[in-house]
């Protein structure tokens, strides 16, 4: 088993889709490498967005819809 963390906000990751110009050092953990969220691919943009995100104050789950992609 694997735990990679990546510590922002779900809202985070979804604007950084939006408007990357405004989030060009944000970095996300992909499988052992660190990358540029926005230099991802849309697929995998979306696979982090929708990957599950807790509070630390009770480690229960925040849930959200999934992520729609749309082209660009």
């Amino acid at each position: 088993m694997e735990i990679q963390f990546n510590i922002t906000t779900h809202d985070k990751f979804v604007e950084a889709v939006k408007n990357p110009d405004k989030y060009p050092e944000l970095l996300v953990r992909v499988s052992g490498y660190t990358a540029y969220f926005k230099d991802l691919n849309p697929q995998m943009q979306k696979e982090i967005i929708d990957r599950t995100e807790y509070l630390l104050s009770t480690g229960k789950m925040i849930p959200f819809e999934p992520f729609l992609l749309h082209e660009r």
